[in-house]
């Protein structure tokens, strides 16, 4: 059975991180923003360049991860509510589909298509917070930003260098953003690291399930581990609770004579 994509590097920082994280279905998932709702979504970013929008929205969603919370608690789940947010004024989830997806989402009506992105999202919605606090010990420096010019006008690329100490060595990595512009924001819809384009990864997988099983065979794929997923996060919910209610219930230690 052919697996979902999944790339190489791990513990890149930023609201991207998540894109070239290992996974089920290696893409980030928030509400679903098109061109439409870009403006709406990200005013913060309104009227920014590709370089600043990058570097806005990554550096409020670093805050966010060296936020110390309680596993569990309101605070944590508001934190996590943030960064998704965060990450939806940046991540073009429809464009990114649809290019992974080429022609078959040309033959895709409305409503397929959006259910599609929409499980897509949920799915690593479920992870990669998770993932993105693996490794916060790095440093980004941000390139200048290139403008597309002929039939790729409004679209650019910024090309990051990362520097990641993990168990004591240093490791430095190239890092390109494609994005596109909606109105006057600016959205991410690939990202290009160690020569793998995160567009490239899906459509390779996505057309050889697809070609095996159909469209529909891919979207089950999908939503059976979305299930998985959901009873995972439901065990380890009770699991917590469980543990909270015997925490709570444990006599007082005895006071020392």
């Amino acid at each position: 059975m052919s697996s979902l994509p999944s790339l190489r590097t791990r513990s890149l920082p930023s609201v991207l991180v998540s894109l070239v994280l290992h996974g089920a279905v290696v893409l980030p998932f928030f509400p679903l923003v098109t061109p439409a709702l870009a403006a709406a979504a990200g005013p913060a970013t309104t009227g920014m360049g590709p370089r600043a929008t990058l570097q806005k929205l990554n550096g409020d969603v670093d805050k966010l991860l060296r936020a110390k919370t309680v596993p569990g608690s309101d605070e944590e789940q508001r934190v996590k509510n943030d960064i998704k947010q965060r990450a939806s004024e940046l991540l073009d989830y429809s464009e990114l589909c649809k290019r992974a997806l080429g022609e078959h989402w040309g033959k895709m009506p409305e409503k397929q298509r959006t259910e599609f992105v929409a499980t897509l999202r949920d799915l690593i919605e479920r992870n990669y917070v998770k993932q993105l606090r693996t490794n916060l010990d790095y440093e980004v420096k941000y390139g200048d930003e290139e403008l597309s010019k002929g039939e790729t006008s409004g679209e650019a690329k910024v090309v990051t260098t990362l520097k990641l100490q993990t168990k004591g060595k240093s490791t430095t990595a190239t890092i390109e953003y494609r994005l596109i512009q909606h109105e006057k924001q600016w959205m991410v819809y690939d990202v290009i690291t160690d020569e793998l384009s995160l567009v490239r990864n899906y459509r390779s997988t996505f057309l050889r399930i697809i070609g095996n099983s159909g469209y529909d065979g891919l979207l089950n794929k999908m939503k059976t581990k979305l299930t998985e997923e959901r009873a995972r996060d439901a065990k380890d919910e009770q699991e917590r609770a469980a543990k909270k209610t015997a925490a709570a219930g444990a006599p007082a230690p005895s006071p020392k004579n």
